[in-house]
């Protein structure tokens, strides 16, 4: 939640100002104050402009853990662990093209889209070449 005081550097200059006519645009929470400054907050981001300008200020962004758990990896279960299961038993190149497949299917609508599942298509194929060749 936005508070109704923000603290934001314009310039090299300190400023505060108070928010308020909260309105939706676009998926943004859209404040504003009667000098025409405005703040959208849109999920863990937080940006405000001066209307008229091409930029927009940022003013708070909370940092996503990209090494520990990565936005695209945010379900119940973490994918490292369902791989290490399905891995289980499996060596060599079997055990990465497997991993890989579950990896790319996992991530596919929050990350690589369908990029992702030509990835996973690549991996399950040659997973499948390996064991055909046996």
């Amino acid at each position: 939640m936005i508070p109704k005081y923000f603290e934001f550097e314009m310039n090299g200059t300190l400023g505060k100002k108070r928010y308020t006519a909260i309105q939706t645009h676009g998926g943004f929470e859209v404040y504003g104050n009667s000098t025409g400054n405005f703040i959208k907050h849109y999920g863990d981001a937080t940006v405000a402009r001066k209307l008229g300008e091409k930029e927009w200020l940022m003013i708070h962004k909370e940092e996503s853990d990209n090494v520990n758990h990565p936005d695209h990896y945010q379900g119940k279960t973490e994918v490292i662990d369902i791989i290490e299961q399905a891995t289980e038993g499996l060596q060599g190149i079997n055990a990465v093209c497997t991993g890989n497949v579950i990896k790319y299917v996992m991530r596919f609508q929050k990350k690589g889209g369908v990029e992702d599942l030509k990835k996973a298509q690549w991996y399950l194929n040659k997973l499948i070449g390996g064991y055909e060749n046996e």
